[in-house]
């Protein structure tokens, strides 16, 4: 989904883009493990990686799929965990990383503040003035006395001290309710919600429009949406997986075949006395 990207450079390392520092596709004790299992399968099953997948990687599933052959075992743990792990260091977002730095904004309600002047009177926060806004929009709280800011601007700023926000105005495909507010964060761009007791709803986009977490303050948990990029990496580790696994499957059952040909075709000796 395309969109319109706002003009925003982000100064702040607080959302960390994907990389692939920490992947180490080097052979490791678990590759001579199954490099050993996997060694009788034919030198005719080494092929040449024509994947976009880096030669240690593409080898690297290609012996988790022999193993698997050679136990019968499609799609075993291992290979599930290994493309979960390689998506997340090369193409996911870092979803943990994002609900960490937002879960502040999912527990704000109009109701939180403890605080009480001389006078015994509720001292509301900054945030609560702006949910009161947002849930309110014709009763326009006091802006803050010093800077004029926005309210909600204004708990963001505590929330997020020396953090770049860009405050966005609805664009496509954004229609904004009363309640809601957009702005940008690093590379992404979050839709917030105002709720009231439950706290608030968050959706998290990435600069191509694609949502990438959902939380939901009714059941108090996040959801995740894979994107374009993790499909088409999965179906990649995948199409490696499955022409290596039902080659080795082959050629297994090709030579369990020569072995009972070879038996059935020996001579059977009868000693008359």
């Amino acid at each position: 989904m395309n969109m319109i990207q706002p003009t925003y450079t982000s100064k702040s390392s607080k959302i960390q883009g994907t990389g692939t520092e920490s992947f180490k596709s080097s052979d490791s004790k678990a590759d001579a493990v199954q490099e050993k299992a996997a060694v009788k399968i034919s030198d005719s099953f080494k092929v040449k990686n024509t994947s976009r997948l880096p030669d240690q990687v593409f080898r690297r599933i290609r012996r988790m799929a022999q193993v698997d052959a050679e136990d019968g075992n499609y799609k075993e743990i291992d290979f599930q965990a290994f493309s979960s792990e390689y998506k997340k260091e090369t193409v996911s977002p870092n979803r943990s990383q994002l609900m960490k730095l937002l879960e502040p904004l999912t527990m704000l309600d109009a109701g939180k503040s403890e605080d009480i002047d001389k006078s015994g009177k509720k001292v509301k926060s900054y945030m609560e003035m702006a949910l009161e806004a947002m849930l309110s929009p014709k009763k326009k709280p006091r802006p803050d006395a010093e800077t004029k800011a926005d309210p909600f601007q204004s708990a963001m700023n505590a929330l997020y001290p020396g953090m770049d926000i860009t405050y966005l105005d609805p664009i496509f495909p954004f229609e904004l309710k009363e309640n809601e507010k957009l702005f940008q964060m690093g590379d992404y761009i979050i839709r917030y919600s105002a709720g009231s007791t439950l706290g608030a709803s968050l959706d998290v986009y990435n600069q191509n429009g694609e949502k990438v977490l959902s939380y939901n303050p009714l059941e108090m948990k996040w959801s995740s949406y894979p994107t374009e990029a993790e499909n088409k990496m999965q179906k990649e580790l995948e199409s490696v997986y499955d022409d290596a696994y039902y080659t080795a499957r082959a050629e297994i059952e090709s030579q369990k075949a020569a072995e009972v040909f070879e038996t059935a075709a020996e001579p059977i000796f009868s000693v008359r006395v």
